[in-house]
């Protein structure tokens, strides 16, 4: 999804994979192995910005 799909995909994809995991606590949302380098940025900026705006920020 993150590196074919469309922003708008990926914010789909990330609305519904966070709404699936609310009810279970401790659920983390995590890629499967290594990230390639060919992700779009627009991608990338897609799924970050759809969990800050569900309340599910990014911890560094």
């Amino acid at each position: 999804m993150l590196t074919h799909g469309t922003p708008e995909a990926v914010r789909a994809h990330t609305r519904e994979v966070i709404e699936q995991g609310r009810e279970y606590p401790g659920f983390i949302i995590s890629a499967c192995g290594q990230l390639p380098g060919s992700i779009p940025l627009a991608n990338i900026l897609a799924y970050f910005e759809t969990r800050d705006a569900m309340g599910i920020p990014a911890e560094l």
